[in-house]
């Protein structure tokens, strides 16, 4: 008995103490937690896109702002009765061919977003699973 209690004690001692988080660990912690997932941009692209709700997600400069000013420029021209026609169609369209883009684009505006992420932490790139 007394040999099974001296077993679990010297296995206990010879666990390693955990040690206070460095600020690198720190650091990847906050990056691990606050980097962009593709996935939640694309389904923000497919259910929000024509709001611009992808770019914002990602952090495009100006790109969220610019797709919600296109798509209410067209509601306000379509509720203008005598502009409903090319005028209406050439701003659709072109709003459309914008969004129908960036589905080609969100890859890259993901990686840029984290690769910011990464230098305004100024963490080593490979300690986080991120290649160029």
């Amino acid at each position: 008995m007394s040999k099974l209690i001296f077993d679990l004690i010297e296995s206990n001692e010879s666990t390693p103490k955990k040690s206070l988080p460095t600020i690198e660990s720190e650091k990847i912690f906050y990056y691990i937690n606050n980097k962009k997932n593709m996935g939640i941009a694309y389904v923000l692209w497919f259910f929000f896109g024509s709001l611009g709700m992808h770019r914002v997600y990602t952090g495009t400069k100006g790109g969220g702002w610019q797709a919600l000013i296109f798509l209410l420029s067209w509601i306000l021209l379509i509720s203008q009765l005598e502009y409903i026609g090319a005028v209406s169609f050439i701003t659709f369209a072109a709003l459309y061919i914008w969004i129908f883009i960036d589905l080609f684009l969100i890859p890259g505006m993901i990686k840029v977003s984290n690769l910011n992420l990464i230098n305004k932490l100024s963490i080593d790139p490979s300690k986080v699973g991120f290649s160029l």
